[in-house]
């Protein structure tokens, strides 16, 4: 089953819309751990790079297959969640009075969106090794 990139879009816009109110909500206050691998830079990580991934999957145009994806487009879907995590770090400095930006976040959320990637194309391989593996035993007398 292959889901259309208008439902991509939609969860898109809904995923943005989750991750703005996280942000900038002021009930949802981050422990003020700044360790690197704190419970809370782990979650920017993973929050990114499930943005990243999900601005791929809006970006990336239909292909037969998969190996020709355009790296442009994965560049630009991480630039994209990059850029989404300055804004929203330096909203929490601008608009929020119980919430600081923060350098070290921005960072963060860059290196969980490069690891979004790094995290789907190992799925993808995982995947695609599988699915040769099924149609391997299918062939088998």
């Amino acid at each position: 089953m292959h889901v259309t990139i208008n439902v991509w879009r939609k969860g898109l816009v809904c995923y943005l819309l989750v991750l703005g109110f996280l942000s900038l909500n002021p009930w949802f206050r981050p422990a003020s751990n700044d360790d690197f691998l704190s419970p809370n830079k782990v979650d920017h990580a993973l929050a990114y790079g499930g943005l990243a991934i999900l601005v791929f999957l809006c970006i990336n145009r239909p292909r037969i297959e998969y190996k020709r994806a355009a790296s442009g487009e994965w560049l630009a879907a991480i630039l994209i969640a990059v850029t989404v995590g300055i804004l929203l770090e330096a909203a929490q400095s601008l608009f929020t009075d119980y919430r600081n930006g923060c350098v070290a976040d921005a960072l963060v959320n860059a290196i969980g969106a490069i690891l979004g990637y790094v995290a789907y194309h190992f799925v993808r391989y995982i995947h695609s090794k599988i699915m040769a593996s099924d149609r391997a035993e299918g062939q088998r007398p």
